[in-house]
């Protein structure tokens, strides 16, 4: 072989090796420049899971389904069946068909003597708070409730936090700064049996337990209270609870009443007949932004979880929050969702697979959290 064929060959093996170098160069371009954007979203924050560990089989992170439009400002809520039952102020009770949950549409309504601020259900029976007092409603028929007992004249109607719950044959009710026992036995005839003041705060949210009634306060000594119920339906105060920023709103899930105030989740336990315990209190603030906290309005649960609405500001927008309560005395955000502005109340359905939440005179928002 000659030395000119020999160059001739070294120069066409030189040209292949570059050819290959530059293709290698290319892919690892291009697998770098892939790395480096699975990187940046990984880096990214989202209004998704707090938490990956908590993360449960079969369960999805909370996102808005839909927004739907009330005739009036939603103030309370209850679920009956495929029924969603609204206190909607000065339109009264107005019944929803949520069976189709993303296109409720109203199929009843009763308008009361006054604004409907609260209500529970039990049974077939419908407990209404109003400014001025308690109306009991029948609710045997969804698409036609009517008034069948009502008792006035003693509810200050301030508008700053009225609610009511049942239990044994009594209604607690308050309208902001006092607790009040109706005997509802005779549902046609209820009759005032007690009542008591909030201990210098406002009386928010109730939620009863036994011969006990937990009293949410905010504004003056802004703790949650305890009563004693006793016999007959007098109130006596029983015990103060101290729990942070205060208290807002209360549901009861088994023994336990989950609470939330502005920067708290916090868990009462409720069996012993001695004195409530708190069990667990959980802060929640920004890092960022240390004056947003939990700011928690509403509040109910299911056999896993505790879900709180909150309300908005002109500094940062409303959100719904999920904690997972399995082990009740460490509670853990588990995710949360903004929402289009401040939650006055939230419900569960009853497959616990959509949260409704009351958004004044915005409507109620519609959210998914189980497939």
């Amino acid at each position: 072989m000659t030395v000119s064929s020999r160059s001739a060959r070294y120069a066409t093996k030189s040209e292949g090796n570059l050819r290959s170098l530059r293709s290698f160069a290319r892919r690892l371009s291009v697998i770098s420049a892939g790395l480096c954007i699975i990187s940046l979203l990984a880096c990214t924050r989202t209004h998704g899971p707090l938490s990956p560990s908590e993360l449960t089989e079969g369960m999805l992170i909370p996102r808005v389904r839909a927004i739907c439009p009330t005739e009036g400002s939603v103030n309370d809520m209850a679920i009956s069946g495929s029924y969603l039952v609204a206190a909607e102020a000065e339109q009264g009770v107005v019944v929803y068909d949520a069976a189709d949950v993303g296109a409720l549409h109203g199929v009843g309504k009763l308008v009361l003597s006054t604004p409907a601020r609260a209500l529970c259900l039990s049974g077939s029976l419908l407990y209404v708070a109003t400014d001025d007092g308690l109306s009991v409603v029948e609710f045997a028929d969804p698409l036609a409730p009517v008034v069948v007992g009502q008792l006035s004249g003693f509810m200050y109607g301030n508008g700053q936090g009225c609610d009511v719950v049942y239990s044994s044959g009594r209604a607690f009710t308050c309208d902001g700064f006092n607790v009040y026992s109706v005997d509802v036995s005779e549902s046609t005839h209820p009759v005032l049996s007690g009542s008591g003041g909030s201990t210098g705060g406002y009386a928010l949210g109730l939620a009863v337990a036994g011969r006990r009634l937990f009293v949410a306060g905010f504004g003056g000594y802004q703790q949650p209270t305890v009563w004693l119920v006793d016999s007959v339906g007098l109130l006596s105060f029983e015990q103060e609870l101290q729990v942070g920023s205060g208290s807002r709103a209360l549901c009861l899930s088994d023994s336990v009443i989950f609470g939330c105030s502005t920067y708290e989740m916090f868990a009462l336990d409720t069996r012993s007949s001695d004195t409530v315990e708190i069990l667990s209190s959980t802060t929640v603030r920004e890092e960022d932004y240390p004056w947003q906290g939990l700011d928690g309005q509403a509040i109910c649960s299911d056999s896993q979880f505790v879900y709180v609405g909150g309300a908005a500001s002109d500094f940062y927008s409303a959100r719904l929050c999920q904690f997972a309560v399995r082990d009740v005395r460490h509670p853990v955000m588990r995710a949360f969702c903004e929402l289009p502005s401040g939650a006055t109340c939230v419900a569960i359905d009853e497959d616990q697979r959509n949260l409704f939440v009351g958004l004044g005179a915005d409507g109620i928002a519609v959210v998914r959290i189980r497939p």
